[in-house]
């Protein structure tokens, strides 16, 4: 078995000498490729296996140190803004073989060194004496944690840093493009390992009690890769870490940056003009340092709270409203707060983060409104109604909605409603003017619910309670000059059918409110009979209009006589026609030359007169008699009872100067009835 397979394998050899030299030629001219025979079974065809043939490289000793140190020098030039002695593509050519070659550790830890301490040196840059204005202001002063050295303005300071921080974000920048396939391979690599929650967890979040310019890189390196990978940030991330650590953390540097942006918003917001892009460039930095709330957010809404505060306090207490009168004071402060929100939600957009706007609106309409809710209302609210400022009104009404203290408006407007209103029914030398001055009183309640207070249900509710409360607080009288009034609506003349509906519209909203409906019914009925009676009315269309307006508010038992009243003045013009037209009448107007009016009222119907016996004169007599007879003929079994003193008698005579015509009616009272003529 042994030398059978040796032979087998010198036989191999033997005949694959030739395919040996082959493959050497074929592995020279393919430039790394080599060819390798395989023996097959005996007598059978060859298998011919091609691999790469893997060259080593072997970089000199220095290689790394020496592009560092060309990597280095470009990173001094950026932070130096001088001219690179290699072109960018070059420079990231020798970052993409650093990492290539395994370097990208080391090279991480030598770029982190140099930021840290390029950032390092801004911050005596930032608090050098050479930067501070000649000129003292009255905000000077020496600070102890500053080295001795009298502080710069703060607009200054503010600029400074600014330019530092714009400075610092363009040389990131840069920085990053030229290491990219550090921070696309090492950098994203190692993120896929860590397990902490933020870039900027290693940091603190308060400022440190002690912190001084002279503080070295906190980047440690240990052999645990663990450790190491935990620390690992992108190179924007890690550029703006070490600027937050050494300049925006730094106590004097964080102090000053807070105060010199509390002192800008003052000085705005009592008129001054600041720069509002050196505002925001300042508070996009805290935001991106991670540091907005704690160094800026908090001392700001502090500020704020005792700003309005106290500016609150001294409009209302020493009449800072401007104009004269409690109305004038009152409306002037809802301006102001109103001016107030406006301007805090225009300073948000300007240069605040958007996530304080609520906070400080919430601050404003606490301090200026919410605190002092009563104090407003109790001094000008009655005022404003008095003089109906409406656009005052709306605005109270819409700064109240935003604090959800629309109650105590409400409780404010029925409070008025109600002194007001009972101030007019109860003063009787006004009697005659009481139903007109509820109605403007009425009218102007209701203009002021539409325009100021959006027509709110609430409102318009209590309105209405208010209403019915004091309009009752006389009971009765409120019930008899409503019904007067619209007797004197309905003999008015002149006025167009439009008007006249209107008017009763608004004379029935009052009705409304009223108790007493059943003394109206009593006082609208008899003025409605003499209407009728004595054709008084102006229009009999007004008068069923009205009758159908208080079937629909009260319903059809209410009117039922009242529209009784109307059938029997109509049945009447049919009996009188019928009665003219017959020979009674005529024969009796030819020997007398009178003209006989009758109505025929149903006593269930019209109200309660007590009848009067007079004597008449011989010719009226007969005509009664006559009449009553036709009548009863007609409608046997029904009584007629002749009511005097709703008739009048016209005599029409012949004067010197002229024709005349008298009307003669019967005024009766306790004492005695007598003839009165006009």
């Amino acid at each position: 078995s042994s030398s059978s397979s040796s032979s087998s394998s010198s036989s191999s050899s033997s005949s694959s000498s030739s395919s040996s030299s082959s493959s050497s030629s074929s592995s020279s001219a393919g430039g790394g490729m080599m060819m390798k025979a395989a023996a097959g079974s005996a007598g059978g065809p060859k298998k011919l296996i091609i691999k790469n043939l893997k060259a080593t490289t072997k970089l000199p000793e220095t290689y790394e140190e020496d592009t560092w140190a060309n990597l280095k020098q470009a990173i001094y030039a950026i932070h130096h803004h001088v001219k690179t002695s290699h072109s960018l593509e070059e420079l990231y050519k020798m970052v993409e073989n650093l990492c290539h070659y395994k370097m990208a550790q080391n090279l991480y830890n030598n770029l982190e060194k140099e930021i840290d301490k390029h950032v390092l040196s801004f911050v005596p840059s930032i608090l050098s004496s050479s930067f501070l204005n000649n000129k003292a202001t009255q905000n000077d002063e020496v600070q102890e944690g500053g080295g001795g050295m009298m502080m710069m303005d703060d607009v200054t300071f503010l600029n400074k840093l600014n330019t530092c921080w714009l400075q610092h974000c363009s040389d990131m920048l840069m920085i990053r493009s030229i290491f990219l396939y550090l921070d696309r391979t090492y950098v994203i690599n190692n993120h896929q390992h860590q397990h902490h929650p933020s870039s900027l967890s290693t940091a603190s979040n308060t400022v440190p009690s002690q912190h001084n310019s002279t503080t070295t890189s906190t980047t440690s390196t240990t052999s645990s890769s663990t450790t190491q990978n935990v620390h690992i940030k992108s190179l924007w991330e890690l550029g703006i870490n070490l600027f937050r650590q050494h300049v925006a953390m730094h106590v004097d540097i964080y102090r000053r940056t807070t105060n010199g942006l509390l002192l800008l918003v003052l000085k705005e917001r009592q008129g001054d003009m600041i720069d509002r892009s050196l505002m925001n460039s300042i508070v996009t930095m805290l935001v991106d340092v991670h540091l907005y709330t704690d160094c800026f957010e908090r001392p700001f809404l502090l500020a704020s709270s005792s700003f309005f505060l106290h500016e609150a306090e001294d409009r209302l207490n020493n009449g800072g409203g401007g104009g004269e009168g409690a109305a004038s004071e009152v409306a002037g402060y809802l301006k102001h707060a109103e001016t107030r929100l406006k301007e805090e939600s225009e300073r948000v957009i300007h240069y605040l983060d958007p996530s304080t706007r609520t906070k400080i609106i919430r601050c404003v309409e606490s301090r200026l409104l919410f605190d002092h809710c009563l104090t407003i209302i109790d001094k000008g609210f009655a005022h404003l109604v008095n003089e109906n400022r409406t656009d005052d009104l709306h605005r109270l009404f819409c700064l109240f909605s935003r604090i959800n203290e629309l109650d105590k408006i409400k409780v404010a407007y029925n409070t008025y409603i109600k002194s007001v209103g009972r101030e007019q029914i109860n003063n009787q030398e006004k009697d005659s003017t009481m139903v007109q001055d509820l109605l403007d009183f009425k009218a102007k309640l209701e203009n002021i619910l539409t325009v100021s207070f959006n027509g709110n249900e609430n409102f318009a509710y209590s309105l209405k309670e208010a209403f019915e409360s004091y309009i009752n607080s006389r009971p009765n009288k409120p019930a008899e000059l409503i019904a007067k009034f619209i007797d004197n609506l309905m003999r008015s003349k002149g006025k167009s059918e439009e008007e006249t509906e209107a008017m009763i519209d608004r004379v029935l909203s009052l009705f409304r409110y009223i108790y007493g409906k059943d003394v109206f019914e009593a006082f609208y009925k008899k003025d409605l009979a003499k209407r009728l009676l004595l054709s008084k009315s102006s229009s009999v269309d007004a008068e069923k209009a009205v009758i159908s307006k208080l079937k629909a508010e009260c319903g059809p038992s209410f009117t039922g006589k009242l529209e009784g009243m109307f059938k029997d003045i109509d049945l009447s013009k049919d009996i009188e026609k019928a009665y003219n037209e017959s020979q009674e009448a005529i024969a009796l107007k030819e020997t007398h030359n009178i003209d006989l009016s009758v109505q025929i009222l149903t006593a269930g119907y019209w109200p309660v007169y007590h009848p009067i016996e007079i004597n008449l004169p011989e010719e009226m007599s007969s005509y009664l008699s006559v009449f009553k007879d036709f009548y009863l003929s007609k409608h046997s079994g029904r009584r007629l009872t002749w009511q005097h003193t709703l008739g009048q008698c016209v005599l029409k005579a012949m004067f010197p100067k002229g024709k005349k015509r008298i009307i003669c009616v019967i005024i009766s009272d306790s004492r005695a009835t007598s003839l009165q003529f006009r």
